[in-house]
């Protein structure tokens, strides 16, 4: 699936700000610095609406993220896995919301699914809401937010779940009243 010019724009400029920030890799701080570039787009918005401030987000990845060479890469070109992970997720958003390109909403929405990422982190560390954002995104999505909310119905039913970046926390947890109930808890 292609992306909206928004997204490239967002992308480029997170590749940009890497190389500035003297960064050896593009992570998902980078991409959310680029969505708040990509000036007209729904993700930078949504962002701007929360009063997340580039200065504010660029002061916290100098202060929060180690510079240099200690950063995992996935591929040549120095993309995180993570960053690798909220594209690919961005993918899946956007089918679900019945759209023909991937835009900088999907990708935030991503994002803010993968909260383990470091721009979901760098988002919290400011006290925004992950998921009230998340709700206006698709709010905002208007014809294509409706087709989003039925997937979504849909989704939630196979455990598909927000914050979850393994696509379902079921399989990892024990239900510890049905184990107390059986008298199998120790």
């Amino acid at each position: 699936m292609n992306h909206t010019l928004q997204l490239k724009k967002a992308l480029d400029y997170a590749k940009r700000i890497s190389k500035r920030l003297e960064h050896n890799y593009i992570g998902t701080e980078h991409l959310l610095l680029g969505f708040m570039h990509a000036y007209e787009s729904l993700a930078a918005r949504i962002l701007d609406d929360e009063g997340v401030d580039e200065d504010h987000v660029m002061q916290l990845i100098r202060d929060l993220i180690a510079p240099g060479n200690s950063i995992a890469v996935m591929e040549r070109d120095g993309f995180t896995p993570k960053r690798m992970q909220v594209l690919s997720r961005a993918g899946e958003e956007a089918a679900a919301a019945g759209a023909d390109k991937i835009g900088t909403e999907h990708a935030l929405m991503a994002m803010l699914r993968i909260s383990d990422c470091a721009g979901a982190r760098l988002l919290s560390s400011m006290d925004v809401n992950l998921q009230k954002m998340f709700n206006q995104i698709v709010a905002s999505m208007g014809a294509d937010g409706e087709v989003y909310r039925e997937e979504m119905a849909r989704r939630s039913r196979r455990g598909y779940g927000f914050g979850d970046s393994s696509g379902s926390l079921e399989q990892y947890t024990k239900d510890m009243t049905a184990l107390a109930a059986e008298g199998r808890l120790d």
